[in-house]
């Protein structure tokens, strides 16, 4: 197991480091389906695994990033669907 692996299931905590292209994608998508603003259902969405290693807070902070950096693709960010609450 790498150390990523250990950290989660041993002690519980989340991921810090850099995002790789699936964490990405997976939270693109998560977005998509979930909608800005529902970042702890993303976590803990079965379908977006790679997610869980992560906090609510590190998902926005990363889609802010994603937005403020222009590393979406063209409209994506507009299309993602808002939460109500």
């Amino acid at each position: 197991k790498n150390t990523r692996d250990v950290r989660d299931v041993v002690l519980k905590m989340p991921y810090r480091g850099y995002w790789d292209e699936e964490e990405e994608d997976s939270l693109r998508d998560a977005v998509q389906k979930h909608g800005i603003g529902a970042w702890e259902r993303m976590r803990h969405d079965p379908e977006f695994k790679v997610l869980k290693g992560r906090t609510g807070v590190q998902l926005k902070d990363k889609w802010r990033n994603l937005i403020k950096f222009q590393h979406l693709r063209r409209g994506e960010a507009e299309s993602a669907p808002r939460r109500i609450y």
